[in-house]
């Protein structure tokens, strides 16, 4: 457990909710977004990166917002 500690610690950055919650929640208001959507995007925002998402209704949303660039990827589950 603490190998895997290590290399979160050591590779990823940690960005905690509270962090971000107020751009969060504005964000999600103005767009209406829901809010486990909506810190995604401060997110992204933040870490100034692209969003995939399998969600169409999401990624127009995404495209509305300035600062942010999604991807759609398609799920076919009928293969």
């Amino acid at each position: 457990m603490a190998q895997a500690a290590d290399f979160i610690s050591d590779n990823c950055t940690i960005v905690t909710s509270r962090e971000i919650i107020e751009e969060s929640l504005e964000l999600g208001t103005k767009h209406r977004i829901q809010i486990y959507d909506s810190l995604f995007l401060t997110l992204a925002k933040k870490l100034r990166t692209q969003v995939l998402t399998t969600d169409e209704r999401l990624h127009n949303k995404i495209n509305e917002i300035k600062e942010l660039r999604g991807i759609l990827f398609p799920m076919n589950f009928e293969d």
